[in-house]
């Protein structure tokens, strides 16, 4: 099986006047085509993960952080923190992550087939027989020249569902996508997560507050687990 992704001995810290929060990943490797589900209780650091994983977050200290692509080369992400390459960072995330963000994040000034195919433009694969593929699975279709402000918040959520797999990312993240959702369309945009991991090598990575963990979802919990406190600080884990 193909690594996407290796993490060892990552530690983040967030630092308030009286507290200080430390999450480690002593060894997380993240397998292409495979989908994952973070797990763990409230304040734990779930997100903290996924803007690691995402990219969009830098480490305070890590030893390996390597991204492979399909076509075997290998960005090492320690050494882009480190350099402060932040230009490669953010042409590695354009080209190659999909995020889909609480909040959904679609520009308002774009209609919904718009918001869907910047991806593509940004990635350089314009495909729209994809995007309306992709409008017709999550019911949207009927939208397309809608914009953000005349959608729903689950219209919202489904348009920035389909613009994270628009221009197919090896990696996509994505922090309670389901959340804005209908338990009916829930499971449908699951189903087209996990599809697209299967027939694309996709590598999926999300948070939920659903119980979406079965073994009929095929989903791997990644788990963020509590330590011990000591007085102000508070110590999380990630285990797989």
């Amino acid at each position: 099986m193909n690594i996407l992704m290796e993490m060892e001995g990552l530690e983040q810290r967030f630092e308030s006047t009286d507290r200080r929060f430390i999450l480690t990943i002593p060894h997380l490797h993240l397998l292409s085509g495979h989908a994952y589900v973070v797990t763990g209780p409230s304040g734990v650091g779930k997100t903290a993960l996924l803007e690691l994983i995402g990219l969009t977050a830098r480490p305070f200290s890590s030893q390996t952080f390597l991204f492979h692509h399909q076509n075997g080369e290998t960005e090492n992400i320690h050494q882009m923190w480190q350099k402060g390459q932040e230009r490669k960072l953010a042409m590695l995330r354009r080209s190659s992550l999909g995020f889909v963000l609480q909040t959904g994040g679609l520009f308002g000034y774009l209609n919904v087939r718009d918001n869907i195919m910047l991806s593509q433009g940004l990635a350089g694969c314009r495909d729209d027989d994809f995007a309306t593929q992709l409008m017709n699975r999550l019911g949207i279709h009927t939208l397309a020249d809608q914009y953000p402000s005349a959608l729903s918040v689950g219209q919202r959520q489904r348009t920035a569902i389909a613009r994270a797999l628009a221009h197919c990312p090896p990696l996509l993240v994505a922090d309670e996508p389901t959340s804005a959702l209908d338990p009916s369309m829930s499971q449908k945009v699951l189903d087209l997560l996990l599809e697209t991991a299967s027939a694309s090598g996709t590598t999926i990575v999300l948070t939920s507050h659903d119980s979406i963990t079965s073994p009929t979802n095929n989903m791997i919990p990644i788990k963020v687990e509590p330590l011990v406190s000591e007085g102000n600080q508070w110590h999380s884990e990630v285990r797989l």
